[in-house]
């Protein structure tokens, strides 16, 4: 009786989320998909459409740090990718490293290696995989080198200006953030540039105060410190279709064609929390920085090869409680889920979930999530 009641119930809850979801695109077909953001109705979501989700996680160690064996002692581990057959490469920003292991985390091969010649790396920062598995590796910023499959070097992509997180699409378009002087400061530019480095479109900007310019001689560099309530933009893509984009200091979130167009905006009513006298302290022992009136309302966003965003809550400063709090919207907009997590997600796909952790002795170790339950989750 119980059991028919619950499944009643989710029944009612899914067809009223459906109903949303035909009316939102019934609206968006009469305003015109391409119209501007003041034409386009926001979806203002206020409670998940299905409550609480635990997930059902089987967690494996894939790679241990290891002190005696060369290919598994790492620095820092920076940024992690995985292609389509769960190989893992990862980014070791301290030793300027890159090293690709299979799903089951043995060693293959080590991918590049610092130097001027080609394949050659100075700085790397962040890792992307395509649909064919080539990699793309940000080079300091300042270039995009591109291997194969197999590691083997492909070609070199010199950047007209300095960028960070990237996402390459099948016609070798790049999407990131680049950094401009403006009257009011720094800003974070999202934009889309062409595969010889030229802008194509601007898509959003973003203010960071956390970033001044240091002047040196005649001239300046642009610097700053984050911290864990730095105001920042973020974006992801979605399932090679569209692009999610959103600023921190709001929960508003925004998707964008590959052209560069607005198609939906989305948002969730949260209040905003305070940041206590006891978290100010900490955050200013780290000088120059810009301590916010409240907590940024998430770190990041993920999605899964569904198109389904993961939005990464931002942890307070002073929780001890190894926890991750992630609220699950549809493509569509659409709050679907609370969810906690043990660890951050760095990649998330096919019912699994690849993180970076340490244990005890400050080591480093990769694991696996698998979700039990992942088909559970709905749209």
């Amino acid at each position: 009786m119980q059991e028919n009641f619950f499944t009643n119930l989710q029944r009612i809850v899914r067809m009223r989320v459906i109903i949303l979801l035909v009316i939102f695109s019934l609206v968006s077909t009469l305003l015109g998909i391409s119209n501007p953001s003041e034409d386009i109705k926001e979806i203002e979501n206020i409670s998940p459409a299905f409550g609480t989700l635990k997930l059902e996680l089987e967690e494996k160690i894939i790679i241990e740090e290891s002190d005696k064996e060369g290919n598994y002692i790492f620095g820092t581990v920076s940024d992690i990718a995985i292609d389509s057959s769960e190989s893992i490469y990862l980014l070791d920003f301290q030793l300027r490293k890159i090293s690709k292991f299979d799903k089951e985390g043995r060693f293959v091969k080590t991918i590049g290696k610092v130097g001027q010649g080609p394949g050659e790396f100075s700085f790397p920062l962040k890792l992307f995989i395509d649909e064919k598995n080539n990699l793309y590796v940000n080079d300091q910023g300042r270039a995009i080198i591109i291997y194969d499959k197999d590691g083997n070097f492909k070609s070199i992509l010199k950047l007209n200006k300095p960028i960070s997180d990237f996402y390459v699409d099948e016609k070798n378009c790049i999407y990131t953030f680049t950094r401009e002087f403006s009257e009011s400061g720094i800003l974070k530019v999202f934009v889309k540039i062409d595969k010889e480095g030229n802008e194509l479109k601007r898509i959003a900007d973003f203010l960071e105060v956390d970033v001044k310019v240091v002047r040196k001689g005649g001239g300046g560099v642009m610097g700053g410190i984050k911290h864990p309530y730095s105001f920042d933009a973020f974006f992801c893509p979605l399932k090679g279709e569209y692009l999610c984009y959103g600023e921190n200091s709001k929960y508003r979130l925004f998707i964008y064609d590959l052209e560069g167009n607005l198609k939906k905006i989305f948002s969730k009513k949260e209040k905003k929390e305070p940041i206590s006298s006891e978290e100010r302290e900490n955050l200013s022992k780290v000088s120059g920085t810009f301590i916010p009136p409240y907590r940024p309302f998430f770190k990041g966003i993920l999605s899964d090869e569904k198109g389904r965003i993961w939005v990464i809550k931002t942890k307070p400063l002073l929780e001890k409680e190894k926890k991750e709090r992630i609220d699950l919207f549809s493509k569509e907009g659409i709050f679907l889920y609370e969810i906690e997590l043990p660890y951050p997600p760095r990649v998330i796909r096919n019912g699994n979930i690849w993180v970076i952790d340490r244990d005890e002795e400050e080591r480093t170790i990769i694991k696996k999530l698998k979700i039990k339950n992942y088909n559970f989750l709905k749209y």
